[in-house]
């Protein structure tokens, strides 16, 4: 996987200098081959950061032949990165994990870093309630869904919305992938505690009061959360 890796980034970069000159900040991966988590058949997460919209042309969709794994090339720009130094939401591992296998020019990286910072001292508060008032707004969405398909959909909503804020209130980004998310939650110091068998009892719900009423334990042991006063990170 190695060699197929680098076969990967030598191509972008082989292209952004043959087509987009200056367009290419750096290239950094995160994801599965960071955490450790993968698998003959995962995919390479990458930051292909760029300074312009012609940069965009580096973005592309194929697919390995002699693997067939898929692989999808998203460009990130610096306004994004700026927007998650921001610490609004809490899935800023591209931002923050990302191994730079690839930087155009130092002031990049000093940049990069300095956005980093920001993240180390970003206060989560206001960001969190706003994120449980998005769960508010899912849950009620799901409580007055008259049919199975829309009740399941608005409860996906609610229980992402649900570890989002949670993450927030305890001023904490996502690690790990979705697959660890539990995992990540149970380590931090504020979430209720039995978070998982909430979750898994709205996950196996075959009727649409089953689900309804698990949303309901599920938000309001979330919204204990933030009775208290909120931690000192």
């Amino acid at each position: 996987m190695e060699i197929r890796n680098q076969k990967i980034l030598d191509a972008i970069i082989e292209k952004a200098y043959r087509d987009y000159p200056g367009s290419l900040a750096m290239i950094g991966i995160y994801g599965s081959f960071c955490t450790g988590d993968i698998h003959e058949k995962s995919d390479l997460d990458l930051m292909i950061l760029i300074n312009d919209e012609k940069g965009y042309g580096l973005s592309t969709t194929f697919l390995l032949e002699d693997e067939y794994i898929g692989h999808d090339l998203y460009c990130t720009t610096w306004e994004a990165l700026e927007n998650d130094s921001r610490f609004e939401h809490p899935h800023l591992s591209k931002l923050m994990d990302s191994k730079i296998v690839y930087c155009a020019d130092d002031t990049h990286m000093a940049r990069l870093e300095s956005l980093k910072a920001r993240v180390h001292t970003a206060n989560t508060a206001e960001a969190a309630e706003k994120t449980l008032q998005e769960a508010r707004q899912r849950f009620s969405q799901a409580m007055t869904a008259e049919d199975l398909t829309n009740a399941r959909y608005h409860a996906v909503g609610t229980i992402l919305s649900c570890q989002d804020a949670i993450a927030l209130r305890n001023g904490k980004y996502f690690r790990l992938g979705t697959r660890r998310v539990f995992e990540e939650l149970g380590a931090m110091e504020n979430v209720p505690a039995n978070l998982q068998e909430l979750v898994d009892s709205i996950v196996a719900a075959d009727t649409c009061d089953a689900i309804k009423t698990g949303l309901t334990s599920l938000l309001r042991a979330v919204e204990k959360l933030f009775i208290q006063p909120h931690p000192v990170p």
